[in-house]
């Protein structure tokens, strides 16, 4: 139960951080990235559990390791460098 907790806990503190982060990234075009973000959002929360119950139909352990492996390739591709826009400078360029 702790765990649970603690888990819903750091995704409501997350939910906010990411939203914000996208709408500054977003210009001109929040209302549109605020809809995609929520769309895909929903598509998570009904797939998900889907998921999870058919796996955990096969064995108890495959919907933990398939979430280990899922956080585990979003840590790694965390520290992919992103490519910048094609128009945009970096701060001090002319």
């Amino acid at each position: 139960m702790l765990l649970t907790f603690l888990v819903f806990l750091a995704s409501d503190m997350l939910r906010p951080a990411v939203n914000t982060w996208l709408s500054k990234m977003a210009g001109d075009e929040q209302g549109f990235i605020a809809g995609m973000s929520s769309a895909y959002m929903s598509l998570g929360n009904v797939t998900g559990p889907v998921l999870a119950g058919l796996l955990f139909e096969q064995d108890v352990d495959f919907p933990y390791m398939c979430a280990g492996i899922v956080l585990l390739a979003c840590f790694v591709l965390s520290f992919v460098p992103r490519k910048e826009p094609r128009g945009t400078s970096q701060k001090g360029d002319s």
